[in-house]
């Protein structure tokens, strides 16, 4: 199973729940963790579960990321969810006008029920 510096991952009923463990996602950051679940979620029918609850910070390259991340799961008939954001990151996803293309909740539960 997938697991590295920045990301912890376990599957919970047939979806990729990816723990993103550090506190910003700047273009370092970005290149490993796209670099390594891109690959994952290949192997796991495109069905992903992102946890962003230590993530306190996410620059535009990361927003491009998460982008391509989705892209990468739809196009692979799967889906991606995203939960455990901060107020401060749905707000930044909301005035991005992402959140209208990502599928954003609250919990792990809700989030693995959206990506199946």
């Amino acid at each position: 199973m997938l697991q590295s510096t920045l990301i912890k991952a376990k599957m919970v009923d047939g979806v990729l729940v990816a723990t993103i463990v550090c506190e910003k996602i700047g273009q370092f950051e970005t290149g490993i963790i796209e670099g390594e679940l891109l690959p994952a979620v290949r192997n796991t029918g495109h069905r992903l579960a992102l946890d962003f609850s230590s993530v306190q910070l996410v620059s535009s390259v990361g927003l491009g990321m998460l982008v391509t991340l989705n892209r990468n799961c739809r196009a692979g008939k799967g889906k991606m969810a995203i939960f455990g954001l901060s107020d401060n990151l749905t707000h930044l996803l909301k005035a991005t006008k992402l959140d209208s293309g990502l599928t954003l909740v609250r919990d792990e539960a809700s989030a693995v029920k959206a990506a199946k």
